[in-house]
């Protein structure tokens, strides 16, 4: 079992060898973000996320560079993921931007905020600041939240809600018959992408929250009804499955990439009525 002490002692591991471990110069900052800081974890579901903000020249080939010098959180993760017997990394070695991305509130404008999150990895900063302010962790360089331009999340819900919607039907349109690697990391950002379609629908219509527990028990309540909303309970329960997507058929399969992607159209007609087209 995978539990919310072995992922605080992973972060701190992690926190301590990018003290003492060389690192790039165009590594700016470091934070953990998710459900371990949020105290939202979900032991064997939750990971331990990370976000990395490099300097402003960097671009695809020069990050990955930095990336290598970084395979050492990898090391720290397989040392915990054979120990737990994890099927998925301990670790998210996640997103990162450059820092001259980064919305701030003496130069962008909620414009800069929408065309930033409809780039893939780019929640945090953007439908997400307000919770990113609030509880990520900086465990490496310097702390850019104060400077961070937040916007209302709900004026941003309508483009994640498309935006997720091009990811869905990217990814469920494309099942083959056998069970592979590929289409087991597609499982998962289908599954997940969903969860964020509930997550979406209830920063507009609950709470300003990404807490799971309030979602899941006021969800049903808040949020006005929509063609597959009933699919949400089963959506949630299977979200925090993290083995759920390796027991089924592939028929079954099928069934739940069309019910993900039902729900996720019928909650773009629901915000943005005519806007999904699958």
């Amino acid at each position: 079992m995978f539990t919310e002490q072995m992922a605080w002692q992973i972060a701190d591991e992690v926190a301590g060898a990018l003290r003492v471990r060389p690192v790039a110069d165009d590594l700016v900052s470091v934070y953990l973000t998710g459900g371990l800081p949020r105290n939202d974890f979900t032991p064997e579901r939750s990971e331990v996320d990370l976000f990395f903000i490099l300097e402003s020249h960097c671009h695809d080939w020069s990050a990955v560079k930095v990336f290598e010098q970084l395979a050492f959180i990898k090391e720290v993760d397989r040392s915990w993921g054979g120990g737990v017997r994890r099927p998925r990394p301990c670790v998210d070695v996640g997103p990162w931007v450059a820092i001259d991305l980064v919305p701030r509130k003496d130069n962008a404008s909620k414009q800069d905020v929408i065309r930033l999150l409809r780039r893939s990895g780019m929640k945090y900063l953007t439908i997400y600041a307000f919770d990113f302010v609030a509880c990520a962790r900086p465990i490496f360089g310097r702390d850019i939240r104060e400077a961070l331009l937040v916007i209302d999340p709900r004026e941003l819900v309508p483009d994640r809600l498309r935006s997720l919607f091009e990811t869905l039907t990217r990814y469920a349109h494309d099942i083959s018959p056998e069970w592979a690697d590929k289409e087991a990391v597609e499982g998962h950002i289908t599954k997940c992408s969903t969860f964020e379609v509930a997550r979406a629908l209830f920063l507009l219509y609950g709470d300003r929250t990404l807490k799971k527990q309030p979602l899941f028990e006021r969800f049903e309540k808040c949020v006005p009804e929509f063609q597959g909303k009933g699919f949400f309970r089963d959506l949630f329960a299977e979200y925090l499955d993290a083995s759920f997507l390796g027991r089924l058929t592939t028929a079954e399969r099928v069934h739940f990439f069309s019910e993900c992607l039902r729900f996720a159209e019928g909650a773009v007609n629901l915000v943005c009525p005519g806007n999904a087209q699958s």
